[in-house]
């Protein structure tokens, strides 16, 4: 190769590998075109292109576009259709790695398998002369169909109390950056209550719906039932107003009580009289009766408003105001 085609060569890769700057919250830099893993060959013979026909294969206007593309490695049961740009689909039997891994791998009958794939080994690491066999953590993104697989395993997942370890299922695992599932008329997550999974075996218990943020089971708790949870708290409320009502009828006795005694005479030893009052009765029980007036009657009042708004707000749809703070989601259920 001469000089000017090798030269010409590395100025087409500088141009390709022209770094843009990504636009999110959380998104690393990364070069928007990377050829720097294809062949200096290759790179040479794009290089004597015409600039029309450069163009063709640059990819805009999702044109060809010439990449770098590990070699998969393939079983000898595997049919595999390849796109051009890092996408596969193989059909086979379950292996969540080498020719050796999963029950493909060992030989078992009834373990198919339908793996979707793009961007083989992701981002992390170079396609120069690489082969790459199915990567569970390193792929871009995928959906792995199996009649018979070890899902949980295959994906890395952790335990949690509401769904047992899958093993030897037929199973359904999807993986990418960010999964969105969506349905213009609802979308239902549900566990069949049935008497045998695909396997044959027997179904010997109800099983649940597992939200694990973050892959961690260090801190997993049931969910709650809205409904059951507005009865607890109204049962609780009612406590709490029930006390109230006690107390409030407790300071009404007592405010009595303290009037007769802050207003108490005795009969004086002199013709029967009444004895004047006591300034210092008069003067305590003037002061308590403030006291109780201002802190607890009114407060006791305040109590049953903040009680009634309690109710209102947070354990009664409103039809005025959608946005409110009813604790029960409008739209999603669960039991």
């Amino acid at each position: 190769m001469s000089t000017p085609e090798i030269s010409k060569a590395a100025a087409l890769k500088k141009e390709f590998n022209e770094t843009l700057t990504q636009v999110g919250a959380g998104i690393s830099k990364r070069k928007a075109v990377e050829i720097s893993d294809l062949p200096v060959s290759d790179l040479a013979r794009m290089g004597k292109l015409s600039p029309a026909a450069a163009t063709e294969i640059k990819g805009t206007g999702c044109k060809r576009l010439i990449e770098p593309v590990p070699r998969f490695i393939r079983a000898s049961c595997e049919k595999v259709y390849q796109g051009k740009n890092n996408n596969f689909i193989v059909l086979g039997r379950d292996r969540p790695g080498s020719r050796f891994t999963g029950y493909g791998g060992e030989g078992h009958t009834k373990s198919g398998m339908i793996d979707l794939v793009v961007g083989r080994l992701g981002s992390n690491s170079s396609y120069a002369g690489v082969q790459a066999d199915p990567d569970f953590e390193k792929d871009s993104a995928r959906i792995y169909i199996s009649q018979r697989t070890d899902v949980d395993d295959n994906f890395g997942l952790v335990p949690s109390p509401g769904a047992i370890r899958s093993t030897a299922r037929a199973s359904i695992g999807i993986k990418a950056d960010t999964v969105r599932i969506i349905g213009r008329e609802g979308i239902r997550l549900v566990t069949e209550q049935g008497n045998a999974n695909s396997q044959g075996g027997l179904i010997q218990s109800r099983m649940g719906i597992d939200l694990v943020a973050g892959n961690d089971d260090s801190n997993i708790q049931p969910m709650v039932r809205g409904r059951n949870l507005i009865r607890a708290l109204g049962a609780i409320v009612a406590e709490i107003d029930d006390l109230r009502s006690t107390l409030s009828g407790f300071v009404a006795t007592q405010h009595d009580f303290n009037v007769k005694i802050q207003n108490h005479k005795h009969r004086s030893p002199l013709f029967g009289a009444d004895t004047s009052l006591s300034e210092s009765l008069l003067s305590a029980g003037l002061s308590t009766t403030m006291k109780t007036f201002t802190k607890t009657v009114v407060s006791t009042k305040m109590m049953a408003f903040n009680l009634e708004a309690f109710k209102k707000n947070f354990l009664s749809p409103s039809v005025t105001f959608p946005e409110d703070s009813y604790i029960c989601s409008r739209y999603n259920n669960l039991n």
